[in-house]
């Protein structure tokens, strides 16, 4: 008998993005220092900010930490351009990024339609804070979703494969028919395959070459093709 297909999400530029991050960083950069940065340096200096500290996922846990954390990250990002923050322009700069919204990604409702129809049970996995579930409601995806882990319930974080092994004891899902889907190769593909997960790389923007050793598909709606 063919085992029954479970899939499991990323949540953070899988599922959900903040597409305005770039033009308000540029927005509030203009206004400080009367200096046009282009949208695309803006986001070249934001995917350098990502890989430098994607293996180091932040945990607040007061308010004062929360700022600090944001005041040294948005001082390090200006850098990368040429600029130079102050510790409340930093702030300033978190305040308006605050302000920005969360979209789903236009391949997202499909994919999610298409699987719920076929009854296969869906999950999130992913490195966040408790305001996990509330970004998918808000989103309005959250009826897809059979559980839904944020690292902060489970009490680790990707890279390790022990916040996969968490989540699949409490859904009560079997690894081997399995598959997560995620945007980045080291904390996505890495440790779900260290779990016994399938791994498959979304990958929109072509960060990752075609020879990658894993399933990699530029749209979800391929996911059809690929997961059957």
């Amino acid at each position: 008998m063919k085992k029954q297909i479970q899939i499991i999400f990323d949540c953070n530029d899988t599922l959900v993005h903040k597409p305005d991050t770039a033009r308000i960083i540029r927005s509030f950069l203009k206004s400080e220092y009367q200096r046009s940065v282009s949208i695309s340096r803006v986001e070249g200096a934001l995917r350098t900010m990502y890989e430098r500290r994607k293996l180091k996922h932040p945990r607040f846990t007061s308010e004062v930490g929360r700022q600090k954390f944001y005041i040294t990250y948005n001082k390090e990002l200006c850098s990368i351009l040429g600029l130079k923050l102050t510790d409340q322009q930093a702030l300033s700069l978190n305040s308006q990024l605050r302000k920005a919204q969360w979209k789903l990604f236009p391949d997202v409702l499909p994919i999610l339609r298409f699987y719920s129809k076929k009854g296969v049970p869906i999950g999130v996995v992913a490195n966040w804070t408790s305001m996990l579930e509330s970004v998918l409601r808000e989103s309005r995806i959250r009826s897809y979703f059979d559980f839904i882990y944020s690292s902060h319930e489970l009490g680790t974080e990707k890279p390790n494969p022990a916040i996969f092994k968490k989540a699949l004891r409490r859904a009560a899902m079997k690894s081997g028919n399995v598959y997560y889907i995620g945007d980045d190769y080291d904390l996505d593909v890495v440790p779900a395959r260290l779990a016994g997960i399938t791994p498959i790389l979304i990958d929109r923007k072509n960060h990752y070459a075609a020879g990658i050793d894993c399933l990699k598909v530029k749209s979800l709606n391929s996911l059809k093709n690929v997961i059957v």
